[in-house]
């Protein structure tokens, strides 16, 4: 008996046995916290009707499919679970419910059926973002004009020692937005290819989150996040065909970059309570040292590029820059 064809938007936990024909628009790994393997292999299934849906590879399965799945492949998907998704973290807002693959989902390339576009994004405009300060229950796509670019640098987190890097991109308002691209992310932006040239540059990213920064509302990257350069769509091409702006990209090479930032003033309860890899920031914590331990070996914060010891006003001693994100070594 054939399976019953089913569009993604009338896809319910009874409709599972159902046969859906998507493209796989996005795929990601999502990473373990205590593991060398990803936690999962996610994905953003897009049909010919336009809606999209998230799905999920556990990690058990990944090796089983891994292989057989390419981004932007259009494939006959059949033998799913369909499941409520997350209250948190949803890639697409078109359907609260997401796909998880199981050792019998059957999997088959097809590209002649239907007409399904190659990309579908959620474009959160620039005077909407501090709406979505700190909310986790979507992410969200923006997209910009590249203005700058960072090098990247190395942040110590609460999860531990990781890379990161700025840039600016810029809306058909002139309105300029930060971005960070956080651990793998950061090498999305190849600084090879975006520097060289006067061409501009419009770069989609998605999936992504909206931070108070020091009252600064800032757009930080997650696991599923993608970016796009010069991708052809109206949005992008609004943005590169703009005739007050034809200016290339702009470099900042942090290891000479000038100009540091005010600290925040913290108590140690406070630090205590933070999330350092949601809350991005600079910190100055005043206190009385009461006791030094003499059963662990002496470290020192030193700067990531150089590798020195910092002063007292958090400055390298050999570089004299100022170090957000110093290292401990």
């Amino acid at each position: 008996m054939a399976p019953k064809v089913a569009t993604l938007a009338t896809l319910t936990p009874s409709k599972a046995r159902y046969q859906i024909t998507a493209r796989a628009t996005r795929i990601w790994e999502v990473a373990a916290k205590d593991a060398d393997k990803p936690y999962s292999l996610d994905m953003v299934l897009l049909d010919h009707e336009g809606d999209q849906i998230h799905a999920t590879i556990p990690r058990r399965l990944i090796n089983q499919y891994a292989e057989t799945l390419k981004e932007g492949t259009i494939y006959k998907i059949q033998h799913f679970e369909v499941a409520g998704s997350a209250r948190s973290y949803r890639p697409v807002t078109s359907t609260n419910n997401i796909i998880k693959w199981t050792p019998f989902t059957s999997i088959v390339q097809d590209d002649q059926s239907l007409p399904i576009a190659k990309h579908k994004f959620e474009f959160c405009p620039f005077d909407s973002l501090a709406q979505r300060t700190n909310k986790l229950d979507h992410l969200i796509d923006v997209v910009g004009l590249l203005t700058t670019v960072e090098s990247k640098q190395q942040a110590l987190t609460s999860k531990g020692e990781t890379q990161l890097r700025h840039i600016y991109i810029e809306d058909e308002r002139n309105h300029n937005v930060r971005v960070t691209l956080w651990g793998k992310t950061a090498d999305l932006i190849e600084e090879s290819t975006i520097i060289n040239g006067s061409e501009q540059k419009a770069v989609i990213i998605t999936s992504t989150k909206v931070v108070d920064f020091k009252g600064e509302t800032q757009v930080q990257s997650t696991y599923a996040t993608k970016v796009y350069v010069n991708l052809e769509i109206p949005e992008t091409r609004k943005l590169t065909e703009r005739v007050d702006k034809q200016t290339g990209v702009k470099f900042v090479d942090n290891c000479t970059a000038k100009g540091p930032e005010e600290p925040e003033y913290k108590t140690i309860d406070e630090l205590m309570q933070m999330d350092m890899l949601d809350e991005m920031a600079l910190y100055i914590c005043s206190g009385t040292i009461t006791n030094i331990r003499t059963d662990v070996e002496w470290r020192y914060i030193s700067c990531p590029n150089c590798k020195s010891g910092l002063n007292e006003e958090g400055k390298c001693r050999e570089c004299k820059n100022k170090i957000d994100y110093p290292i401990q070594r």
